[in-house]
C-alpha cells in the first residue's frame, strides 16, 4: 500500500520514503459535481448529471526542510506523476477519538462535538470515499492505518488487526482519526518555490520550499 508522503507501508510508522509529516499551511477538500446544461428555446436551461461526483484535496505547505520536499519529490516521481494511483489522509477532516483493540479488530470510536458527523466521511464500499481510517497521536510519531469493516453510524469504525499498517498502540491518548482516500495526483510537476536557505549541515540543509499539491479521487457515487 503506498500512503503519502511515506511511501511503501508496514508494520512500522514510517516507510520506503520517510516519516508521515502534515501539509504544515492547510489542508482542505472539496466536492466537485459535474453537470451538464443544455440552453433550449425560450432560453429554458435543462440540466443533468454528467459524471459522478469527485472529490479534490489540496495540500498546501510553506517553508518545509528540503528533507521532506525531497521526501514529497521521491513520492511524485514514484507514481509517474498522475499516472498512479495511491492513499491519502483527509486532514481536513481529522476528529479526536480513541481506540481500543479485541477480538482481533481494532474499534475507533469518535468523541467531540461533531456528533452527526463523524462516521458520514467513511465507507466501507472501494472508490464511495474513505476506505480507510487513518489514527495518529498526538505527538505526530506514530500512526495506525487499517481498512474498514464495519461502520457504526455516528459512533466508530472498525478495521481487523490483520489488515492494518503502522504501530500505533490502542490505548493510546491523546489522538485523533480522518478518513483516507484513494487518490491521483491531480498535476504533472511540483510547482515548488525554494526560499530561504538553511546553512545546517545534516538532512534539513539546503533550501527551504514552499508548494501546493493537488489531488484527486474519481467517480464517487
Amino acid at each position: 500500500m503506498e500512503f503519502f508522503p511515506v511511501g511503501t507501508l508496514g508494520t512500522s510508522s514510517t516507510g520506503t520514503y520517510g516519516s508521515f509529516f502534515e501539509p504544515n499551511k492547510n489542508c482542505s477538500h472539496n466536492v466537485i459535481h459535474t453537470s451538464l446544461v443544455s440552453q433550449m428555446e425560450n432560453n429554458l436551461l435543462v440540466t443533468r448529471k454528467k459524471a459522478e461526483r469527485s472529490h479534490v484535496f489540496t495540500y498546501s505547505y510553506e517553508n518545509i526542510w528540503s528533507r521532506e520536499f525531497l521526501q514529497i519529490e521521491k513520492f511524485f516521481n514514484a507514481m509517474y506523476g498522475r499516472v498512479t494511483s495511491f492513499y491519502l489522509a483527509d486532514l481536513s477532516r481529522m476528529q479526536r477519538a480513541s481506540m481500543t483493540l479485541g477480538s482481533g479488530n481494532y474499534t475507533v470510536t469518535f468523541g467531540g462535538s461533531l456528533t452527526s458527523f463523524e462516521t458520514s466521511y467513511y465507507t466501507t464500499t472501494e472508490g464511495e470515499g474513505g476506505q480507510y481510517v487513518f489514527v495518529w497521536d498526538a505527538a505526530g510519531v506514530k500512526f495506525r492505518l487499517g481498512k474498514i469493516a464495519t461502520i457504526n453510524t455516528s459512533v466508530s469504525v472498525v478495521f481487523p488487526d490483520a489488515t492494518d499498517y503502522g504501530d500505533l498502540a490502542a490505548g493510546t491518548t491523546p489522538i485523533v482519526a480522518c478518513p483516507v482516500y484513494r487518490v491521483y495526483f491531480g498535476q504533472d510537476q511540483l510547482n515548488a518555490e525554494p526560499g530561504e536557505f538553511n546553512p545546517s549541515d545534516d538532512a534539513d540543509g539546503g533550501f527551504m520550499y514552499s508548494l501546493d499539491i493537488s489531488f484527486t479521487q474519481y467517480g464517487v457515487k
